[in-house]
C-alpha cells in the first residue's frame, strides 16, 4: 500500500469521527437545550406558584389581622333568646332552627338539652330530654343498642351528677338579669333563654372531623375568676355537636338565702361573693321566736358575729316579778303592808329551812317563784 493511500485512508476515518463527534455535539446541544427549556418552564410555573401562596398568606393574614379585629369586644356573643322546648316536636323545631348550625349555636343546643335534663323532670320529660342530647351530643359520646342510640355510661355520669340544676342554670341570662345568679337562686326565664360566648381566637372550619372550643359564659362564678367554661365540639355530618362537656360540670357557687344567711358560714360567703362584686353588704337574717300564749317577751337576741342563748327561764321569772309588781301596786298601802310583812315572814322561815337541810346534807334550794303568786 502506497503512502499516499494511507494518507487518504487516515484523512477519510479522521473526517468521518469528526462528522460523528459531531453529530454527538448536536445530540447534546439539544438535549441540553430541551433540558435547560424544561427548567426555565419549571422555574416559571414555580415562581408563580409562590406568587399566588404568598397572594394567599397575605390574604389570610390580612383576613386573620381583620378577626382579630371584629373580634374585639365580642365577649358577649349571644344565642338567643328562645323558649325551653316541653315536647318532641318543640326539642325537633329549635334543633332544626340552626340547619347550618355554628359551634356557638351547637353548643346552646346541648346546654338547652342540659338544662332540661337537670331541671325538667319526670319521666315523660326524660326521655324527651335523652332523645335530644342523642341529636346534640357527637357519635363519640352514643353507643348503638339494637336500633336505638343510647348514651355511653361515662358520658351519662358526667351529666347527671349531683347540684347540676343550678350548674346548668348558671349558663344562661338569670330571670332578674340585674341580681347576680348565686343571691335569686339561679332563677331564669324558661320562656327567654339567653347563653354568651367569648369568641375564639381562631375561625373554625365546617369540615368532617374538624375540632372547636366554645367558651360559654357561667353566672356562677367569684369574681377574680375567668367566668368562661369551655365545650369542646366536632363537626360531623352538616353539624357541630358536643363531645368534650367536662369543663361545664365545675361547682359554681351554692345559692344565698334571700332572707339573709342563717349563719356565720353563709354569712362570711355571701360577705366575700358581695364585695367581689361590689355590691350591698350581706345581711343576717332576724331570729325571732312566734308570739304565743307566753307572749312576746321570749326574744332570741341578735349578736355580731353568731347567736346567743336565751334563758327561757330567767325570761319567764322576770315577766312573773313585773306581773306581780304592776298587781301589788293597785292595793291599798295597809294591804300591801301587810302582803309584804307576811312575804317577809315567808321568806325567813325558807332562809332556816334551808340552813337546817344543808345541816343535814340535804338539799337548801327552795322555789321561790310562790313569793309572786298573785293571790285572788
Amino acid at each position: 500500500m502506497t503512502k499516499t493511500k494511507v494518507e487518504q485512508r487516515a484523512k477519510g476515518e479522521l473526517a468521518a469521527a469528526k462528522a460523528v463527534a459531531k453529530d454527538l455535539r448536536e445530540d447534546m446541544d439539544g438535549e441540553r437545550r430541551a433540558r435547560i427549556a424544561g427548567y426555565l418552564q419549571q422555574a416559571k410555573a414555580d415562581k408563580a406558584l409562590a406568587i399566588a401562596k404568598e397572594g394567599e398568606l397575605r390574604a389570610k393574614r390580612a383576613n386573620s389581622v381583620w378577626k382579630d379585629k371584629a373580634h374585639e369586644n365580642m365577649e358577649n356573643r349571644q344565642v338567643g333568646p328562645l323558649p325551653v322546648p316541653r315536647t318532641l316536636q318543640e326539642c325537633k323545631a329549635l334543633y332544626n332552627k340552626f340547619p347550618t348550625a355554628t359551634p356557638y349555636e351547637g353548643a346552646y343546643l346541648y346546654l338547652v338539652a342540659f338544662y332540661r335534663l337537670s331541671n325538667i323532670r319526670g319521666g315523660k320529660d326524660r326521655k324527651i330530654t335523652m332523645e335530644m342530647l342523642t341529636d346534640v351530643f357527637h357519635p363519640d359520646c352514643l353507643m348503638e343498642k339494637g336500633d336505638e342510640l343510647k348514651i355511653r355510661k361515662h358520658t351519662l355520669r358526667a351529666i347527671t351528677k349531683n347540684n347540676l340544676d343550678i350548674c346548668s342554670a348558671s349558663y344562661f341570662e338569670g330571670a332578674d338579669p340585674a341580681i347576680k345568679h348565686p343571691l335569686n337562686d339561679y332563677a331564669v326565664n324558661e320562656e327567654a333563654m339567653k347563653v354568651s360566648f367569648r369568641s375564639g381566637s381562631r375561625p373554625y372550619e365546617n369540615e368532617e372531623g374538624k375540632e372547636y372550643k366554645v367558651e360559654v359564659l357561667s353566672h356562677g362564678c367569684e369574681a377574680l375568676v375567668d367566668p368562661y367554661r369551655s365545650i369542646e365540639l366536632k363537626y360531623h355530618e352538616g353539624r357541630w355537636k358536643a363531645r368534650g362537656i367536662g369543663p361545664l360540670n365545675q361547682a359554681v357557687i351554692l345559692p344565698f338565702e334571700k332572707a339573709g344567711a342563717d349563719n356565720d358560714d353563709d354569712f362570711i360567703r355571701e360577705k366575700a361573693f358581695r364585695e367581689g362584686y361590689g355590691l350591698a353588704t350581706a345581711k343576717r337574717k332576724q331570729h325571732t321566736l312566734q308570739a304565743g300564749v307566753a307572749g312576746t317577751d321570749y326574744v332570741v337576741p341578735k349578736a355580731d358575729v353568731s347567736l346567743e342563748k336565751v334563758d327561757v327561764i330567767a325570761t319567764a321569772a322576770r315577766k312573773k316579778r313585773a306581773e306581780y309588781q304592776k298587781w301589788l301596786a293597785t292595793l291599798p298601802e295597809e294591804q300591801k303592808q301587810a302582803i309584804t310583812q307576811k312575804k317577809q315572814e315567808k321568806r325567813a322561815a325558807k332562809a332556816r329551812a334551808a340552813t337546817e337541810a344543808l345541816a343535814k346534807g340535804r338539799d337548801g334550794n327552795f322555789d321561790s317563784d310562790s313569793e309572786y303568786e298573785i293571790e285572788a
